[in-house]
């Protein structure tokens, strides 16, 4: 009996827990994270799957911070995109997972980036973490993981020291060349 009023006492705590993301800080008039439960359950019900989506934790939201203009945004796009498979629910409900996924794998690092990649950022900022939905301070990315396909400082005096060396080298053959031909 203990154990199952103990169960009973954290169940609400651990669905609590899996359904927190920063689209849930924002705008609580929404009920955005209401409608999300009830259509991932419907989701769940319809498809038969223990879940709605890839990333159903609170861990998968950790890395992730916002700034408010981003988090209010992201949090009325959830709105509206919900809104429309509520009006639609059996034809669309399968866009449930497809737009939770593309939110974890395209828009919340994409704004993270905005948020933690120079120029806007220098050294530390503000921004709110999309796991518990506080205000704290971030360090910022490094160049190299904002900007991986252009090159660093350390790349970029390697590739003009070697162009230099290759004229000097490349100058000194023909000067030979030419004092040898003018004799």
């Amino acid at each position: 009996m203990d154990s199952l009023l103990l169960c009973l006492t954290f169940l609400p705590l651990a669905l609590l827990q899996t359904s927190r993301c920063c689209v849930f800080c924002q705008m609580k008039s929404k009920n955005v994270e209401r409608r999300f439960q009830r259509l991932c359950n419907f989701y769940r019900e319809v498809f038969g799957t223990n879940s709605c989506t890839k990333y159903p934790s609170r861990e998968d939201f950790a890395p992730f911070g916002l700034d408010v203009e981003a988090m209010k945004m992201v949090t009325e796009k959830t709105h509206r995109v919900f809104r429309v498979i509520e009006i639609k629910e059996e034809a669309r409900l399968a866009d449930v997972e497809t737009y939770w996924d593309w939110l974890v794998e395209v828009k919340l690092p994409e704004l993270t980036k905005e948020l933690l990649c120079p120029p806007v950022c220098h050294d530390i900022t503000k921004g709110i973490n999309c796991s518990t939905c506080k205000k704290k301070a971030m360090r910022c990315l490094s160049l190299k993981t904002c900007y991986p396909d252009q090159m660093d400082i350390f790349d970029t005096v390697i590739v003009l020291a070697c162009s230099s060396a290759l004229s000097i080298v490349a100058g000194c053959i023909l000067c030979v060349v030419e004092f040898r031909y003018k004799k």
